[in-house]
């Protein structure tokens, strides 16, 4: 169990609990398109927070006693997803400080040829706060 002192950096404690890659594959379906053959924002904004689960559950895993406060939530989309399109997310955590970390979800397109083309990007920064009553 940590102690407020015991956690000197965030983002090394969640290596030791597991590799810091996560990545999850998904193929478009008709049913998950618009009328025009494109993939529909809402499915897309779906798969990026089920991706988030389990960094997030590394996160709580790592440090029990601490609060984690989502400070930002940020979005860009670059190219749209047809049906059909593999899609590959990956998600990672990246340090801005001791107790602070941002996890990015990438979202590409993985064409036959096996090259990616990125559809998004999300980002959620997570701080890390001591929190007495959890302790």
């Amino acid at each position: 169990m940590f102690t407020q002192t015991a956690m000197k950096n965030l983002l090394a404690e969640i290596k030791k609990c597991a590799q810091n890659k996560y990545v999850t594959t998904y193929c478009v379906t008709t049913a998950n398109c618009d009328a025009n053959g494109r993939l529909n924002l809402m499915v897309l904004l779906k798969l990026i927070e089920n991706a988030q689960e389990e960094p997030a559950n590394c996160l709580a895993k790592v440090a029990p006693e601490y609060k984690k406060d989502l400070l930002e939530v940020s979005f860009k989309l670059y190219e749209t997803a047809s049906a059909g399109d593999f899609l590959e997310l990956d998600a990672r955590f990246y340090e801005i400080d001791r107790r602070t970390v941002l996890l990015k979800i990438f979202v590409r397109k993985i064409r036959p040829d096996k090259s990616t083309k990125r559809v998004c990007r999300a980002s959620y920064a997570f701080k890390a706060v001591f929190n007495q009553e959890a302790a």
